[in-house]
């Protein structure tokens, strides 16, 4: 490089240099208030903004955590019934209903008992599944309108869609089995009426009345 470009070179850097200057004697003269003022407002209105986009994120995943944590509490309640349903429906394969049965008449009795228990366990619990169906569902729409990032949003939305989907599901196959279990427990029920003798009868009689009456007060 020849001494007449350096020279041109570090003359247009001291004009830099001085017209940077001035520029800052000039602001500071007249307009240097205003400039720093309307920084300082427009950094508080971004840290306002930020800190009100991390709140709001923190709202809706607390939110969404909960929502999918009472569904998938609720889907492996209603599971864990319907598996000791199964269980017991293969307890029921092992019966050998016959005519003139009194002597199995304990037996039957204690099997119809743990039979309706378990049918009204997962009547209850169905129940508060529903409700919390009915909860994500709300929780769905909310969400839908108030998630501001649209990627995040469509996440959080895909995800309580798949939960409230299992749920759903867990709910009709639950359905579909409580319905076989109860037709094997009316056969039950019919059988010791029929064929365990007095004791039979009586305990039938005893059974409809409890069940005229609940009817009554509800």
């Amino acid at each position: 490089m020849e001494i007449g470009e350096v020279l041109i070179i570090f003359f247009l850097i001291l004009c830099a240099i001085g017209f940077l200057g001035w520029g800052v004697a000039w602001l500071v003269q007249n307009e240097l208030p205003y400039v720093v003022a309307s920084l300082l407002i427009g950094v508080i209105i971004l840290v306002a903004w930020y800190r009100d986009r991390r709140i709001r994120k923190t709202r809706v995943t607390s939110e969404t955590q909960s929502l999918l944590t009472n569904a998938r509490r609720a889907e492996n309640a209603l599971a864990e019934v319907r598996e000791s349903l199964l269980r017991e429906s293969r307890t029921f394969e092992h019966l050998r209903l016959t005519a003139r049965d009194e002597i199995n008449f304990d037996l039957y009795r204690q099997r119809h008992y743990e039979s309706m228990r378990l049918a009204d366990s997962w009547h209850s619990l169905k129940r508060s599944a529903i409700e919390t169906r009915n909860t994500i569902s709300a929780g769905l729409r909310r969400l839908g309108k108030n998630q501001p990032n649209v990627k995040s949003r469509q996440s959080i939305l895909a995800e309580l869609e798949n939960v409230l989907a299992g749920l759903g599901r867990e709910i009709d196959r639950g359905a579909l089995i409580v319905e076989e279990h109860n037709d094997r427990t009316r056969r039950l029920r019919n059988h010791i009426r029929d064929n365990c003798g007095t004791k039979g009868r009586l305990w039938y009689e005893r059974l409809e009345d409890r069940k005229q009456r609940k009817i009554t007060d509800t």
